[in-house]
């Protein structure tokens, strides 16, 4: 898995561009040919974000925090597709507690559960 997706990024950001940035790096943009403040638009790979994104799903699908938080990330866009959900997760507001979430389950394995305080930040965000 985590050839998919960079677990030891540090995910810290105040603005879009330090954001996109981040999201590139989680997800292995290319940024060797970075020339210009367009980092972003020169290095996006739409099908990178597919792979990861569809590798995170299928990591995480099963386990049932994971879908409890998918499922209620989803119904912020007025859905109950819980793949939606994990596209919520990874926005500009929510990515720094999900990042901690996946690095907390990656690191420990079926070690991982409702006690833990990245899911329990993570949850209390969702769900106040």
């Amino acid at each position: 898995m985590d050839k998919y997706y960079n677990f030891d990024t540090i995910v810290s950001y105040d603005n879009d561009e330090s954001y996109r940035k981040v999201l590139g790096l989680l997800m292995g943009f290319d940024y060797s040919e970075d020339k210009d403040d367009d980092f972003d638009e020169n290095c996006y790979d739409n099908n990178r974000v597919v792979t990861v994104l569809d590798q995170l799903w299928f990591w995480t699908k099963e386990h049932p925090l994971f879908y409890h938080v998918y499922e209620k990330a989803a119904s912020f866009m007025l859905s109950e597709n819980p793949e939606i959900g994990l596209s919520v997760l990874m926005s500009y507001d929510n990515l720094p507690l999900f990042h901690n979430m996946l690095v907390a389950y990656w690191k420990l394995g079926e070690r991982f559960g409702s006690s833990h305080s990245a899911y329990v930040e993570l949850h209390d965000k969702l769900f106040k």
